[in-house]
Formats: C-alpha cells, sequence, structure tokens
C-alpha cells in the first residue's frame, strides 16, 4: 500500500512537471511565431497581458518607436517583457499603446490596426466577466508598421519617447 501511495504520488508530480512545460513552450511557440511573421507590406500585431505594476506610470498610455534607442528608453519606463527585435527597425516603426486594469481576468484583443483617418488607429476588443479576480493586469498592444505605410500620417496622437 505504502508504494502505491508513492507511484501514485510520483505519476501525479510527473504529469503536472509535463502539463506545466507543455504550456510553457506553447506559449512560447505562439509569442514567436507572431515575431517571426514580418513582412515588408504586412502590419503585426499581438498583444501581451502582464501582471507588472508601475506605481509612478506615465500619463501617456501611446508611443511611436523609430529607432533601439527610443525602444530602450520606453523599456526603462516599463520592462523589456516584449523583447522586440530591433532588425525590425529597418524598415518599419512600432507602436505600443499600455494600459493598466484592475483584474486579470479582464481580457483584450488587439483585433485591427487601421491606417484610417490619416493616423494609425488601435481596435481593442474587451471581454470583461462578471465576477473579476483580485489581480491588477497591464497590457501591452503592439503594431509593428511598414513605414511606407506611415510616411504621410499625423502620428500627433502617439507620443515620442
Amino acid at each position: 500500500m505504502f508504494q502505491f501511495k508513492h507511484k501514485i504520488i510520483a505519476t501525479t508530480a510527473l504529469l503536472l512537471i509535463l502539463i506545466i512545460c507543455g504550456c510553457s513552450a506553447w506559449l512560447y511557440y505562439d509569442y514567436k511565431k507572431i515575431e517571426s511573421t514580418s513582412s515588408d507590406n504586412q502590419i503585426i500585431k499581438y498583444e501581451l497581458q502582464t501582471h507588472e505594476v508601475f506605481s509612478d506610470h506615465p500619463d501617456n498610455s501611446r508611443y511611436h518607436i523609430t529607432s533601439p534607442e527610443e525602444l530602450s528608453r520606453f523599456y526603462k519606463k516599463y520592462s523589456d517583457v516584449l523583447a522586440i527585435n530591433i532588425e525590425y527597425f529597418k524598415h518599419n516603426d512600432i507602436f505600443i499603446q499600455v494600459q493598466s486594469e484592475s483584474s486579470g481576468s479582464i481580457n483584450h484583443k488587439l483585433e485591427s490596426v487601421n491606417l484610417n483617418n490619416n493616423t494609425v488607429n488601435f481596435a481593442i476588443s474587451t471581454d470583461r466577466p462578471e465576477i473579476g479576480t483580485d489581480d491588477m493586469a497591464f497590457w501591452y498592444f503592439v503594431a509593428i508598421i511598414p513605414r511606407n505605410q506611415i510616411a504621410n500620417l499625423n502620428l500627433s496622437d502617439w507620443n515620442t519617447i
């Protein structure tokens, strides 16, 4: 009986490790798959939820980043969790919108990035459950846009850093 309990505990622990590793690998693969679909004519977009907390959060929430140096300054204000490949700056500018949420159960999706009305616009959908969790969330919405598509747009709504 004693050995049987040890086998069950060992099997359960092994299954938990496999599930955790599998989920981590899937999340890493999914994030990197988005990062690797760069094209000179396509907009790359994604969102990332974290549980970071910024006590001295800047008033700005929308950033237009044009160089690796500006990206470094952005990372100093927030964090480097986005790990954006600096090779993107050869032909693209990066637009990042940030948002705090009072609950980690509130989900956002960057549905589209459009260049209507002479500016860059993010269409973000939100799913708010009736009962939320008691944890903070911080969201990054990222668009990597080819420079030739934004050359004549009004980008005054987007802050440089």
